[in-house]
């Protein structure tokens, strides 16, 4: 069974330095399970009332698509209004989730993301 769930503490700081990012406080880190066995991780910060997306690792559009509305999701629950993310690897995604471009990245707020349906591989 698949399932996107918080990585616990000792996950959360190894994945950190994997992808040579500080680990505060505000870090938080998404896995994507099957079974016993991890297929994905998403990484983000809460700044504020900002998400913003960091690092993102898996196979497949789907299970990408997932860990980032787990990451948005989560969040959104601790009180979070919008999302940001920057860099080469996440322009395609921006694009396919609807974010839009503000200085040197692409944002987008939480409550129209989640209004709408989810992306179609294009």
């Amino acid at each position: 069974m698949i399932a996107i769930l918080p990585a616990d503490e000792y996950e959360r700081r190894l994945l950190f330095e994997k992808a040579a990012l500080c680990c505060g406080e505000s870090d938080r880190a998404m896995l994507l399970r099957d079974g016993e066995t991890v297929k994905g991780s998403i990484l983000y910060r809460l700044e504020g009332r900002r998400v913003i997306l960091l690092k993102l690792n898996g196979d497949g559009h789907t299970n990408r698509e997932g860990l980032i509305r787990a990451a948005l999701n989560a969040g959104w629950r601790e009180g979070a209004a919008e999302a940001f993310c920057q860099g080469g690897e996440w322009c395609e995604w921006a694009r396919k989730l609807c974010f839009v471009p503000e200085g040197e990245g692409y944002a987008v707020l939480l409550a129209e993301f989640f209004a709408r349906k989810c992306s179609q591989e294009r």
